[in-house]
């Protein structure tokens, strides 16, 4: 499970599934890569997903297996009866055009557009956190700070992109 060839971070970009557009996700490390929600396993979301590390290098992930169950036993008890027990995976993918921050900007400020909602501080435009704000103007200003970042650990930063589960 050491032997991945990423530089990290890594961003993921997710494919379609459903209702859902691209979604994006980062690792910051091979643990993180090499664990999966069940729940986020069993409906695929990590299958077809464009991951692109630090050095421009990129590749699609083609298969997912399911290992053994992480945790204590007291907690994988407690993760099944809430339906979100965390899995060891092995991930097999294949390599892709490298792609270059310039186009790994563009991708993410695209998605970001497609799911507009997921970027949206539903505090901040209620004015719960201070004067109101437009979701407009919060995702211009998102998406602004990605077009300017400078490695992909600032846009995984500035575009606030959650790690996987």
């Amino acid at each position: 499970m050491s032997d991945l060839p990423f530089k990290w971070p890594v961003l993921g970009f997710g494919v379609d599934r459903g209702p859902w557009s691209d979604f994006l996700v980062s690792f910051s490390n091979a643990d993180e890569f090499n664990r999966c929600v069940g729940d986020s396993l069993a409906k695929g979301y990590r299958m077809g997903m464009v991951l692109v590390d630090s050095s421009a290098a990129s590749w699609e992930i083609t298969a997912i297996r399911k290992f053994e169950a992480l945790g204590p036993l007291w907690l994988r008890i407690l993760r099944i009866l809430t339906r979100q027990p965390v899995y060891r995976i092995g991930v097999d993918f294949v390599d892709r055009e490298p792609m270059p921050l310039p186009l790994v900007k563009e991708r993410v400020v695209a998605t970001m557009e497609a799911q507009s909602h997921l970027w949206v501080d539903d505090e901040g435009v209620a004015g719960e956190a201070g004067p109101p704000v437009s979701e407009r103007k919060r995702l211009d200003k998102l998406q602004d700070r990605v077009r300017r970042s400078r490695n992909l650990s600032g846009v995984i930063k500035n575009a606030e992109v959650e790690v996987a589960e």
